[in-house]
């Protein structure tokens, strides 16, 4: 079989080939206007695809950074459908991993493998075989919680002291600034061109954000949005209100429950009271022990795992 390999550029439907391609190969759905957004100002050679000599996609792999942690990247699987010849997927797996071990500036490779992946034993296999080696594990923990509930609980006086607003596209700066100051968060887009480009033309265009204050300081933000199952973001039988971002300021985690209450009135004003609002947190640990002691009965389940190459 001929095949063509070649980096991603923009305005050719790449994203939309990546994501029916993932979707395919994972169960699972994915998002090209996403895919756009996290493409912005990263180098072309990040993303690669795989073509049969009558132009129908294989395979694509991705890798993806920020300016947080430059000595640090994210690689993903050789993703492909069916029939694509296994050493296409290693060729292009091996193109991207022999490039990200030039960067001089790069020392640690690392990948996420979520268990919600149809694939995902294979996904562990081929890493371990690649010489990537356990880093940590991931417990998540989902809650619904009824709006109209959340919207009438009582303020302490620590977070009654707190101001709280909506968000206009004129806080579209501060709103970045909040969350690039999120350990937890900053790592969401790779550029502030993207983050430019995800506030403009989802989150505030969509006018459901809130921020919360101390004093003039803005400590949190987040938005409400209406979200089908998905099998990552969202595992339900329908339906449910998530918070589509979080921004914490570090030192200032106490307003969580602050802007929770305030994401819940977002949803009261917009009438979107038929669903519940749905929760997720985690925790995250190296601990090998963890899968074997997490008890059976607990709220957390694993998740998934990451992995890490670190340069010799």
């Amino acid at each position: 079989m001929k095949v063509k390999y070649q980096h991603y550029k923009p305005n050719q439907g790449l994203e939309e080939i990546r994501a029916k391609i993932y979707t395919k190969a994972t169960g699972l759905s994915a998002n090209a206007d996403q895919i756009r957004i996290q493409a912005e100002g990263q180098d072309p050679k990040l993303m690669r695809f795989a073509f049969n000599e009558e132009g129908e996609p294989l395979a694509y792999i991705s890798a993806s950074g920020g300016d947080f942690e430059p000595w640090s990247i994210g690689m993903g699987y050789p993703w492909a459908l069916p029939g694509c010849p296994k050493e296409v997927q290693e060729t292009i797996f091996e193109d991207l991993f022999g490039y990200l071990k030039r960067q001089k500036k790069i020392q640690e490779i690392y990948t996420n493998v979520s268990y919600q992946n149809k694939i995902y034993k294979e996904q562990l296999r081929f890493f371990f075989e690649k010489g990537f080696t356990e880093k940590e594990r991931y417990f998540v923990s989902d809650r619904d919680l009824e709006v109209k509930e959340v919207a009438k609980w009582g303020l302490t006086k620590e977070i009654k002291a707190l101001k709280a607003r909506k968000a206009t596209p004129k806080d579209r700066d501060a709103l970045i600034e909040l969350c690039l100051s999120d350990p937890q968060t900053r790592g969401a887009f790779p550029t502030r061109e993207a983050w430019v480009s995800y506030f403009d033309d989802r989150v505030l265009k969509a006018d459901h954000a809130v921020m919360v204050f101390k004093g003039s300081k803005l400590v949190a933000a987040s938005a409400p949005l209406r979200f089908k199952p998905d099998g990552v973001f969202l595992t339900a039988k329908g339906e449910r209100i998530i918070m589509r971002f979080t921004g914490i300021r570090p030192g200032h985690t106490y307003a969580w429950k602050r802007l929770l209450i305030e994401v819940a009135k977002e949803c009261v004003t917009a009438k979107w009271t038929d669903i519940p609002l749905r929760v997720r947190w985690g925790i995250s640990t190296s601990a090998y022990a963890a899968p074997t002691l997490m008890p059976k009965d607990s709220e957390f389940k694993e998740s998934g795992i990451v992995l890490f190459y670190t340069k010799r």
